[in-house]
């Protein structure tokens, strides 16, 4: 079985507080190997196209958590955890930059 993404860690690099980002991702084995998909928290939403294999995750650019604006940014990283029928999962992440506005 192949568990192959074309890429598993994507950098967006550095985006603006409000706006919504779309993360493709592109699987490279059968998607009907896939079992269940799964983001780490309420800030991404996702829908996986099982005929052409692309996880699309859009994800909402939130501000800067108090405790960390006076450095003025943060880096979060999103996680989403794909499981598949033989039991094995993978764990694809992006990140990007938030600035202070």
């Amino acid at each position: 079985m192949n568990y192959k993404w074309k890429e598993d860690f994507i950098n967006l690099g550095v985006g603006k507080v409000g706006k919504t980002y779309t993360i493709q991702f592109e699987y490279e084995g059968d998607p009907e190997d896939i079992l269940s998909i799964k983001a780490f928290c309420d800030c991404t939403a996702h829908s996986f196209d099982r005929k052409t294999g692309i996880l699309s995750v859009s994800y909402k650019a939130e501000k800067v958590p108090h405790h960390l604006r006076n450095i003025g940014y943060h880096t979060p990283h999103k996680m989403v955890k794909v499981k598949y029928k033989s039991g094995h999962e993978v764990t694809l992440t992006f990140k990007i930059r938030i600035n202070n506005e």
